[in-house]
């Protein structure tokens, strides 16, 4: 079982999480603002990825409150970089989790944070604006899970996120055969360019249904049950972000393709999915050319 840090239980464990959902609520609407704007720039990284105006913004607010509200935390966000942490808490942020989709104008994008202390997600939430959805977890407290749909299925409480909405308790769904399984990934040039379109190849012939319903929002459809697996070949820090915590609250297994659980370093390829399928999973990919 995953120990957490003793000092960072009760209040200051509470705190951030209610900080960090109000402060979601914050920036969804800037992403809504942005989102399918006309005016919108984009720029390319060094590294061949889209970053928009959205991004920049999204990020730098959520840095802003952080310092604000906790200013010994340690930040590390995909955008601006890293700030030293001094209480033993760090923030991780990618302010659009899908740029491709969101600069696009197609509405699977999120927003991600988790709040670490000792190197241990504690709390942590994906925020995906356009569909009005977000998931949220806290070590021991179960991943939960607010959309339009929840109604009288959900639990009311204060929990500061799209307010007015109930929220239910997500779980990820069983499965225990690839060839009825449901599997989200990324598209296939993510595993060509990181040497694995074997691991590509092998999914696609042995499971079910494997859809590029991808980034984030494969994550979401995971834990929330609506999926059954989850595979990426490439992940940095900010992309895996609070999954490894909303994947284990939410009954699940979350690894790398070498079966490799821990956020400190951070994952960076992603398997997950319940535990027995997850099992099944791994011995899929563990051959992979690229491994």
């Amino acid at each position: 079982m995953m120990q957490t840090a003793e000092p960072a239980r009760g209040e200051q464990l509470q705190e951030r999480m209610q900080r960090m959902l109000c402060w979601l609520d914050e920036t969804d609407a800037t992403a809504r603002e942005y989102f399918q704007s006309a005016s919108l720039q984009v720029e390319t990284k060094p590294d061949q990825t889209p970053v928009s105006a959205a991004d920049l913004a999204i990020e730098q607010h959520l840095r802003g409150a952080v310092a604000r509200c906790f200013p010994r935390d340690g930040i590390i966000g995909e955008e601006h970089g890293t700030v030293a942490s001094s209480s033993g808490w760090t923030w991780t942020i990618d302010p659009i989790d899908g740029t491709l989709a969101f600069t696009n104008g197609v509405p699977l994008f999120g927003t991600l944070i988790v709040a670490s202390y000792a190197g241990i997600a504690l709390t942590g939430a994906c925020s995906m604006p356009a569909l009005g959805e977000r998931v949220w977890a806290s070590a021991g407290g179960g991943t939960w899970w607010q959309h339009a749909a929840s109604g009288a299925h959900g639990v009311h409480g204060d929990h500061g996120a799209n307010r007015g909405l109930a929220a239910e308790r997500a779980r990820v769904r069983r499965c225990t055969s690839l060839a009825n399984a449901l599997v989200c990934t990324s598209g296939s040039e993510f595993f060509r360019r990181s040497d694995r379109i074997d691991a590509w190849e092998r999914l696609a012939r042995s499971v079910g249904s494997l859809r590029g319903w991808s980034d984030c929002y494969a994550g979401v459809l995971l834990v929330t049950g609506r999926c059954d697996g989850w595979v990426d070949p490439v992940m940095a820090p900010w992309d895996i972000g609070p999954f490894p915590l909303l994947v284990r609250e939410a009954g699940g297994v979350c690894t790398d393709w070498h079966g490799k659980i821990g956020e400190n370093p951070p994952i960076q390829s992603v398997c997950a999915a319940s535990d027995g399928f997850h099992a099944e999973l791994l011995r899929l990919l563990s051959g992979s050319s690229g491994y």
